[in-house]
């Protein structure tokens, strides 16, 4: 798990150094690849309460994927919208 931890950390730092030094839209790509990679690596870390929706959707797939889009709307969508504000 310290390997996830650090390749989040690592992920982090260079999309705070790319963000500072974006002067134009030229940049947005590589910023917009950047942060995939770095939720997706958030995405397993621990907190996110993963087991306990597994297990609460065993049997139940068409719910399981409803609350999982769900979910990455929500998720995806409070961080744009954090984004936009600063």
């Amino acid at each position: 798990m310290d390997w996830l931890t650090a390749a989040q950390r690592r992920l982090y730092g260079g999309m705070a150094d790319n963000m500072r030094a974006a002067t134009d839209a030229s940049s947005l790509p590589a910023l917009i690849a950047i942060a995939c990679l770095f939720g997706m690596i958030h995405a397993f870390m621990p907190g996110h309460g993963k087991t306990v929706l597994v297990s609460y959707h065993l049997g139940r797939v068409i719910e399981g994927l409803a609350t999982g889009t769900l979910l990455a709307i929500t998720h995806v969508g409070m961080a744009i919208l954090l984004s936009l504000s600063a």
